[in-house]
């Protein structure tokens, strides 16, 4: 059985990759803080109760917090509980200079019990970070199932179940064997990424609700509302549609949320991505040799291939920190780092943000991408929509990065 469950030892490894990364003090103490909040709320996921010891990465950001506060000259932060209160504040209220990774002032690391966005962004900044917290040995293992039985249909469709499925019941789950024959392969594995839905998200009318826009299970009343959901941009959409609706006695399940976080919700943009460019008459795989990079879009012409890396982060500064080149397998003529467009809302200058961030990196040797615009762009998910179609209109097709 693949164990899901951090290990102390595994987060102290994880904490030594941490100290080798390249951020200033006052973002790598953001870092440490973010990455703990996350390991926390596995915990609270798996126990349902805060377990002590508190996570290493979490003691050691109010250790690095207080030794920079004690330096400066500001008040210390008196127990891991106040520190938990000053994460519900926006960070133009900390001593730390948050500007330096282009953070909002209005940026929060909690929202009520949630982890955002930023908090996941800061967190994984480190690809060992995101690795531990994406299920890294259950993706490992289907990779190694597909790979050796040479079935890249399995692993489409494992991608697929769980950006449709992220919450399902009994029966739903096993339909899909039979719906997709191609997953049998994989069916011991899926069990294990699947966990029984928990009475915190029951709701007194005895019926388990799914979000509308994400899938994901809602929680019922908070201050006053009649449900939440955990994912930040559902919180700020206004509630139009009617939940999905699961009987308790259906056995309903939902994935573990490392799987929803890092596979499921930035997997519906890569669909919807896919599928836009399909409607325009270009052929489309998804996940190539086994998620070489997202979407590989061939033009009819025959020659173009573009490819295409969908990111769904917060913050481009971070995420430029962390992004690598986009592989060659399949080959390709042109590559994209695109942007899920609700980044556009709150972000409208992100492609740039990104583009500069990267190419500062690539020119002080510590950078693995340069923004060119001959080979590699950046762009939202709509804008290279956009410009695939003025492509095929012949034109350059070239979004705006900038």
């Amino acid at each position: 059985m693949i164990e899901a469950h951090q290990s102390p030892d595994g987060e102290a490894e994880v904490l030594l990759a941490s100290e080798k990364l390249r951020l200033p003090e006052d973002i790598l103490i953001l870092h440490f803080i973010a990455t703990g909040l996350l390991q926390l709320r596995d915990r609270l996921e798996q126990d349902r109760f805060i377990r002590l010891p508190y996570p290493y990465a979490l003691q050691r950001g109010l250790d690095r917090l207080n030794a920079y506060c004690f330096r400066k000259g500001f008040p210390l932060v008196l127990s891991m509980v106040e520190l938990f209160e000053w994460c519900r504040r926006p960070l133009s209220a900390w001593p730390l200079n948050y500007e330096l990774a282009e953070l909002d002032g209005t940026d929060v690391l909690l929202d009520e019990t949630f982890p955002t966005g930023i908090c996941d962004s800061l967190a994984c900044v480190s690809s060992d970070i995101e690795a531990d917290l994406s299920e890294q040995l259950f993706i490992d293992a289907v990779f190694s199932l597909c790979k050796k039985a040479k079935k890249q249909e399995s692993y489409v469709a494992f991608r697929r179940l769980f950006i449709e499925y992220p919450v399902l019941t009994d029966l739903t789950f096993h339909e899909q064997f039979l719906l997709y024959p191609s997953l049998k392969l994989l069916k011991e594995l899926l069990s294990e990424a699947y966990e029984p839905a928990t009475e915190e998200c029951l709701f007194d009318d005895g019926y388990y609700y799914g979000c509308p826009y994400c899938k994901g299970l809602l929680l019922p009343l908070r201050n006053g509302q009649r449900s939440v959901c955990e994912n930040e941009f559902c919180r700020r959409t206004p509630k139009f549609q009617q939940p999905l609706q699961y009987q308790s006695d259906q056995g309903v399940k939902r994935l573990k949320r490392g799987l929803r976080r890092y596979i499921s919700l930035p997997g519906q943009a890569e669909v919807w991505l896919a599928q836009q460019l399909s409607v325009l008459g270009i052929v489309v795989e998804l996940w190539p040799e086994f998620d070489s990079y997202d979407v590989c879009a061939r033009f009819p012409d025959g020659k173009t291939v573009w490819a295409i890396d969908v990111k769904d982060w917060a913050n481009p500064y971070l995420l430029a920190h962390h992004v690598e080149p986009i592989p060659h397998n399949p080959p390709w003529t042109r590559a994209y780092y695109a942007f899920p467009e609700k980044r556009r809302l709150f972000h409208p200058d992100y492609p740039r943000a990104f583009s500069a961030t990267c190419n500062s990196l690539k020119r002080a040797g510590t950078g693995h991408v340069e923004i060119d615009g001959m080979h590699y762009y950046a762009a939202f998910d709509a804008d290279v929509v956009a410009a695939a179609q003025a492509y095929l209109q012949g034109g350059k097709g070239n979004a705006n990065t900038r």
